[in-house]
């Protein structure tokens, strides 16, 4: 059984996830950053209500600068910044969450994961040999699966890097430098919550834009 402190982190991780979902609908991007930063911080027993504070303001500073004046990634920062970015995202949104659609991002998450953990199998060879499958489907079922597994198969094999200092593919070689070190004091539960919003985050961000 799980301990207290693990469950108050997922806990908080869940609650994050779907703050940024609401605020980034019907906020914007300064408060959907703020949000999942603030209340995913508060999951960590050493972390205090000033230091999460102090953290999600310095996030939303960071996103906004990375996102646009970097990249270039004009999301409206409040509401009413940019109708037409937020309408395009909200009907991206709605047809992903669509029951049918949603059953092929979670079976290629699923089978995107259990690709992705095994060593040397990264995102381009999970696509690879299950292409096949998408010959007989609708085209958006289709690319909802593919891109399910791309992304399910990128966290995958964050795990064993996490977990076992083993990076499953090239990019992760460089989460083993810190996701490891947290395995090895008790939060490895932690570092693959972190894993999984900053996934999120940026799967988001990239569809949006």
């Amino acid at each position: 059984m799980a301990a207290p402190a693990e469950w108050r982190a997922w806990a908080c991780i869940l609650i994050g996830v779907a703050a940024f979902v609401v605020l980034g609908k019907y906020g914007g991007l300064v408060p959907a950053t703020f949000a999942i930063v603030f209340i995913s911080a508060l999951g960590d027993r050493d972390n205090t209500v000033r230091s999460a504070f102090v953290l999600a303001v310095a996030m939303c500073i960071v996103a906004v600068v990375v996102f646009w004046w970097l990249l270039q990634v004009r999301l409206p920062l409040v509401v009413g910044d940019d109708r037409a970015i937020a309408a395009r995202a909200v009907a991206g949104f709605g047809v992903a969450v669509e029951p049918h659609n949603l059953l092929w991002v979670l079976f290629g998450v699923f089978v995107g994961n259990l690709i992705g953990v095994l060593p040397g199998m990264g995102p381009l060879s999970a696509i690879s040999i299950l292409l096949p499958l998408t010959y007989a489907m609708a085209p958006v079922p289709a690319i909802l699966m593919l891109a399910g597994i791309f992304y399910g198969s990128q966290y995958g094999g964050a795990i064993g890097a996490i977990l076992l200092n083993l990076p499953c593919h090239p990019p992760h070689a460089v989460t083993c430098l810190d996701g490891y070190p947290l395995t090895l004091k008790g939060k490895g539960g932690t570092a693959l919550g972190v894993t999984m919003i900053a996934s999120f985050f940026a799967a988001s961000v990239v569809s949006s834009s």
